[in-house]
Formats: C-alpha cells, structure tokens, sequence
C-alpha cells in the first residue's frame, strides 16, 4: 500500500493549548493557592486565640469579690446594666 504522489499527506494532529487557556489555568492554579493559604491562616489563627481565652490584666483569685476588679480582665461580662447582674454580688447587694 503505497500512497500516490497525487494525493496530499494528512498533516499531523496537534493537540496544543493556546496561550490564553494556559494563562488562564495558572492564574487559577494561583488563585487556589492563595485561598488556601488564607484559609490555613485563618484556622492556625483562630487556634492560637482559642489556647489564650482572654487577656489577663489583673491576676485573679477566689478571694476578690469585687466585680470591678474581674471587670478588667472580664470587660464584656462586667458591663451589664445594674439591674440585670445577677450572681453572688447581686445577692449581697440586696441584703445591704
């Protein structure tokens, strides 16, 4: 079976990415890259704030009963309207 000079060759298939579908694909390759990265940051961060639950301010113990003392290392507990506190305190404070 030998071809005739006559009849033209079949040009070879090619299968090549364009440049615009390569640019595309590393510009998304990179975008997950980087939404990963923010993602684990995010999570390294949010544990590292969990092992320190708040920032002491003043060393506390079982004997300060003063609410104004525990307010400073605990500031969104303590600033409660008065006549919604509740606790130890409040109970002291009714019985004069």
């Amino acid at each position: 079976m030998s071809e005739s000079p006559d009849s033209p060759s079949p040009a070879p298939v090619r299968y090549r990415l364009s440049r615009r579908w390569l640019f595309l694909a590393v510009v998304g390759g990179a975008l997950v890259v980087v939404g990963i990265a923010a993602l684990l940051t995010s999570v390294f961060q949010r544990q590292q704030e969990a092992r320190t639950p708040f920032y002491r301010v003043v060393a506390l113990n079982d004997t300060i009963d003063d609410p104004a003392i525990w307010g400073k290392n605990f500031p969104l507990q303590y600033d409660v309207p008065e006549d919604r506190r509740s606790g130890a305190h409040a109970l002291r404070r009714q019985r004069g």
